[in-house]
């Protein structure tokens, strides 16, 4: 599943990044995205698989972090063993509502990579950095380096659901017909040189910035479970990052935060975090803040939810992008 299910019971999430993946296009790079298959220990081909769902597509990027997830029931080590198959593909036609062998003629193929689940929970910080093979399951250096990461959740019986908000609020005039989004992750619970320090949880749409001075917007609000949040550790560093968007992929990040739930809870509503800026990018100077209060509400039946509201502030831009 792509998303964790209301249900009891401990999960397998897994996340997925491409490295130094093989350039299919010839005046860009590639854009790709990954499907999943899930089979159990006897699969050795796709026949013998089940496709249960794809990553969003990151356009001209060679070193994809996705955000889409893949949770999966965490077994026993004497219980059957669930085997898992990545393909990437580089996304030539437009997207398809619905995930079919016919639509996956129509992309180019990257690469593929098989492994079983028990074998990434047994090793080192749970990280997989497998060469990719061909249609074949022969190996092909050039197709580029899958990462698979787990991380282990725990019961969801007591689960709890954070609405999550952006504002994003112009203190100075700004270029027209520019965009900007946010990405929200959390660290890596076992960093190591390998695979990324940060996993990306969220990734908001591309909105157009507010051309007036104190002109304000806003993001769509989304929800996440606190599995998906932060592990159910509310002391785990999460970062929010902001973009201004290029159609070609190149994007440029601008600045990030870092914070937790832990320090949200210790410090006064309208407390600023300082926006950590980026040396290529255009801001100079800008905020963070949550306005208001975080509030819980405890049911049997709707469980813990809270609001979490983050605001971008007192932004100061270069006169030009």
């Amino acid at each position: 599943m792509l998303a964790p299910d209301e249900g009891s019971g401990p999960l397998v999430e897994l996340s997925f990044h491409g490295r130094k993946l093989r350039n299919m296009d010839f005046l860009s790079k590639s854009d790709p995205f990954v499907v999943m298959f899930v089979g159990d220990q006897s699969a050795l081909d796709e026949s013998q698989f089940k496709m249960v769902g794809r990553t969003e597509t990151i356009w001209d990027n060679l070193n994809p972090d996705f955000v889409t997830k893949l949770y999966l029931p965490l077994k026993r080590p004497d219980e059957e063993n669930t085997r898992v198959l990545l393909q990437y593909y580089d996304q030539d036609s437009k997207e398809s509502l619905e995930l079919s062998k016919e639509y996956l003629k129509k992309q180019d193929f990257i690469g593929q990579v098989m492994f079983n689940v028990v074998e990434l929970l047994s090793v080192d910080h749970k990280l997989l950095s497998m060469k990719m093979s061909n249609r074949s399951f022969k190996a092909d250096p050039k197709a580029g380096t899958s990462i698979i990461t787990a991380e282990e959740l725990p019961d969801r019986s007591a689960s709890a659901q954070y609405v999550v908000e952006f504002r994003f609020t112009a203190d100075c005039e700004m270029p027209k017909r520019k965009k900007i989004f946010v990405i929200l992750s959390r660290s890596v619970k076992q960093p190591t040189s390998l695979g990324p320090p940060w996993i990306p949880i969220y990734r908001t749409g591309a909105m157009d910035a507010p051309a007036k001075s104190g002109q304000e917007f806003k993001f769509q609000d989304f929800s996440l479970t606190r599995e998906q949040l932060n592990a159910c550790d509310d002391a785990r560093p999460l970062k929010i990052e902001l973009f201004t968007y290029k159609k070609s992929g190149a994007h440029t990040l601008q600045g990030y935060v870092e914070l937790s739930i832990s320090k949200l809870r210790q410090v006064e509503s309208d407390f600023m975090f300082p926006i950590q800026l980026q040396k290529e990018g255009s801001l100079l100077s800008g905020y963070v803040f949550q306005p208001g209060s975080m509030t819980s509400t405890n049911s049997a039946t709707l469980g813990i939810h809270s609001s979490l509201r983050f605001c971008f502030t007192r932004l100061t831009w270069r006169n030009r992008f």
